[in-house]
């Protein structure tokens, strides 16, 4: 890897690469500038001296693992992965092939995945495992995990976590290696900056020399067009001439003519925005029951915190503090749980009953006052009554 960068020149590429725009994309794509994207992490192995290519192709057109080592991102995939794609990249993989597979659909992906979705709410400290490549010189770096290894399923190594979970994990597969990380926040523009999540990125995709990078952007719905076929061709310069030729017949004998208006500017509505494509990729990729998961995370945290309740409370715990502590004895409640924990792992979860579930969610955090807001409005209202 190139020398010439210190730390603190790395820090002004990653602030140059993320830019202060508003951010709209939901996942970790290489060409999003926002805090969620991963530009900088892009540009900054594209300094480092890596050969580094976004990848838009399905799997099959991967190159065949030769002298050269090659490493394909898989950051959050967005779409779905076919059972045929799974072959085709497990094969990949055992011939060679290097995989950095980040959040909870990647791990659908991987031969030999053993994650379980555990969304948490806010971003924490991990400390390095046993000692390996991927954790020297890094004591400790900073994730939101969306899910955790299990590692009672698979003796894969763990590279950074707690005494309860797997965060990092790292295996060899065939003549290939895997490396799977819980959530995508140490290449994200606003993770890369925590200490410890640039010297991961570095140390996953490892030594520059000889390496070959494909940052992935086929599974977050980007496809190669009409355009990118006929830009093989001579056909798109043959039209570029002419197009050219008949421009300047037409501006040799026109002239303007009309008022000159200002352009209308566009309202950005970046919040609805967010929320329409985020709900668009949802219903794209059959993702009902992490839809559920997230909502139902978010209800945990909300009331546990509201219960003083630890963070791995059980939900009979829950059901219990509800009725002693709040007074909540309708029934339906424990059976609304059980239901949501049944759906988070069910894949083949419909759009209808996940919409209810997380309804019924929302109608228990107004119920029972979890949410700042009706809390505000409870509180309001008795100071309204006092007066």
């Amino acid at each position: 890897m190139p020398g010439s960068f210190s730390r603190s020149d790395k820090k002004i590429l990653i602030v140059a690469g993320a830019s202060p725009e508003e951010d709209t994309s939901p996942f970790p794509s290489s060409y999003a500038p926002g805090p969620r994207g991963a530009k900088a992490a892009y540009l900054l192995l594209e300094e480092l001296g890596y050969s580094i290519t976004r990848w838009e192709l399905p799997l099959e057109k991967l190159p065949s693992p030769g002298q050269a080592a090659t490493v394909l991102v898989l950051s959050d995939p967005i779409d779905r992965i076919t059972s045929r794609e799974r072959e085709t990249l497990t094969s990949w993989v055992q011939q060679g092939g290097i995989v950095l597979a980040t959040g909870y659909w990647a791990n659908s992906f991987l031969p030999d995945h053993a994650a379980k979705f555990e969304y948490e709410e806010e971003a924490k400290k991990f400390s390095a495992a046993a000692p390996s490549n991927l954790n020297r010189e890094i004591p400790q770096i900073t994730m939101k995990p969306e899910a955790y290894w299990d590692t009672r399923k698979t003796a894969a190594p763990v590279v950074f976590g707690d005494d309860d979970h797997a965060v990092v994990v790292s295996y060899e597969y065939g003549k290939g290696r895997v490396i799977w990380w819980a959530g995508p926040t140490p290449l994200t523009n606003a993770g890369l900056k925590e200490a410890g999540n640039m010297e991961l990125l570095l140390s996953s995709v490892g030594p520059s020399q000889n390496k070959q990078i494909l940052w992935d952007e086929y599974f977050h719905g980007q496809r190669p067009g009409l355009t990118s076929y006929f830009a093989a061709t001579p056909l798109i310069w043959g039209t570029v001439q002419l197009g050219i030729g008949l421009l300047a017949i037409f501006f040799t004998y026109s002239r303007r003519s009309g008022p000159v208006r200002p352009l209308v500017p566009q309202p950005r509505l970046s919040p609805l925005e967010f929320v329409d494509s985020l709900g668009g990729l949802y219903q794209r990729a059959h993702a009902a029951s992490a839809a559920v998961g997230v909502a139902y995370q978010r209800f945990r945290y909300l009331l546990i915190k509201r219960v003083g309740l630890g963070s791995n409370a059980s939900t009979k715990e829950l059901n219990h503090a509800v009725r002693e502590q709040m007074g909540w004895r309708e029934p339906g409640f424990l059976e609304t749980l059980h239901h949501c924990e049944r759906a988070i792992n069910n894949y083949e979860l419909n759009e209808d009953e996940a919409v209810q579930l997380v309804q019924a969610l929302q109608q228990y955090t107004r119920v029972l006052r979890l949410s700042p807001r009706t809390q505000k409005e409870k509180t309001d209202g008795s100071s309204r009554q006092r007066s």
